[in-house]
């Protein structure tokens, strides 16, 4: 059996678990942890090697399975890289799930602060927009004053989105270079990201 075979019907089995308890224990919108020691010790031998590639220390990289079946995968401040069961049994094959891995990875080698970041990417031209509103406003042109306010949050959206866009491409090349120096292809973090970016959630 693969490497990615093992994993995926390890995954499958402690969903189906996971979902049985739950169904008897919680309401349907429920999400919770699955530790299973074979898939957790599968994933931490394959991406153990990239995070020292990046010049992260493997142990402070914490790495959860969430029983979700949602496209997703997440980093935060705290070292946390999560993967939703849904991602890992969407990836065709190991270099898939380990370009994903190295890609998360590489948002917490950046220290990328997503929520915050583009909140405060957004906001500068949002005001500026609405500041410009006013002057409008106060210099008799209604009709303008009335464009720069509806447009305001327009602007600070598209701020917002580059700023994200900036972060995600530099987390794709420092997944990239890691995988290299690794030894391992970065085939696979190109592959599912052209197949599946746009069902990400961020």
């Amino acid at each position: 059996m693969t490497w990615l075979s093992r994993v995926v019907a390890r995954t499958a089995a402690a969903v189906g678990t996971a979902v049985a308890i739950l169904a008897a224990a919680a309401p349907a919108s429920a999400q919770s942890f699955i530790r299973d020691t074979e898939v957790e010790g599968i994933i931490r031998e394959w991406s153990d090697p990239v995070f020292v590639a990046m010049g992260l220390e493997p142990d402070e990289i914490e790495i959860l399975l969430i029983n979700d079946a949602e496209l997703n995968a997440f980093a935060t401040r705290g070292r946390v890289l999560g993967l939703n069961t849904g991602l890992i049994l969407e990836t065709d094959n190991p270099n898939q799930l380990l370009g994903v891995i190295a890609h998360e990875a590489g948002h917490i080698k950046n220290r990328h602060t997503l929520r915050d970041g583009a909140q405060q990417a957004g906001m500068q031209p949002m005001l500026m927009t609405m500041a410009l509103g006013a002057l409008a406003a106060a210099a008799g042109a209604p009709d303008a004053a009335a464009v720069l306010f509806g447009n305001s949050q327009y602007f600070g959206t598209l701020s917002a989105l580059r700023y994200m866009q900036s972060q995600e491409g530099e987390a794709d090349l420092s997944g990239l270079r890691a995988l290299d120096r690794a030894g391992e292809s970065g085939r696979g973090l190109m592959e599912f990201f052209e197949n599946f970016r746009s069902q990400e959630v961020f």
